[in-house]
């Protein structure tokens, strides 16, 4: 008797757990490139106030004012262009990738999976959809691809890192 409520207590968090678990892998979702350029000229435009010209109206500010008669310095008002590479297309036990570095100057922006390749198996696609998200992130976080990986999936992080890597060759960075 005096255990009655621990196996019902045990019992409905067993259940619950049960009902919580994921059953899909979550969809692998890639940010293109033309929609955050058009979002952030939509934010400048927003932010110009009201009146005026498109095209002062999406111009960033950038720089110290100027004051009449001086010219603004170009260093100012130029900003580092974008470049990207795509990196090698890496085999793995499970299939093969390939990851797109791009870069301002080197700082890494943005990593995007060009090619993804794990023969559609079902937990060989469910880890991957987990782990590139992370290897996302901590890529970016350390700028550099000496990163911890993903537990349980040490052939997707290994893939990962090393296409990375080539495209970081390719552009230049350490």
């Amino acid at each position: 008797m005096r255990r009655a409520p621990f196996v019902i207590a045990g019992t409905i968090v067993g259940v619950a757990g049960v009902l919580a678990y994921p059953t899909h892998p979550p969809r692998l979702v890639v940010p293109s490139s033309s929609s955050s350029s058009s979002s952030s000229s939509a934010a400048a435009a927003n932010a110009g106030g009201g009146g005026g010209s498109s095209a002062a109206s999406s111009a960033p500010a950038s720089g110290p004012p100027t004051t009449p008669g001086t010219a603004p310095s170009t260093a100012a008002t130029t900003a580092p262009a974008v470049r990207s590479a795509v990196g090698a297309d890496t085999q793995y036990p499970y299939g093969d990738l390939a990851v797109e570095v791009k870069a301002t100057g080197n700082h890494i922006t943005d990593l995007i999976v060009t090619r993804l390749n794990d023969g559609g198996a079902g937990q060989s696609e469910f880890i991957d959809h987990q782990a590139i998200p992370l290897l996302r992130r901590q890529v970016l976080a350390a700028q550099t691809t000496n990163i911890n990986g993903v537990s349980g999936a040490t052939y997707t992080s290994q893939a990962y890192v090393d296409s990375v890597q080539s495209a970081l060759d390719k552009l230049g960075i350490k």
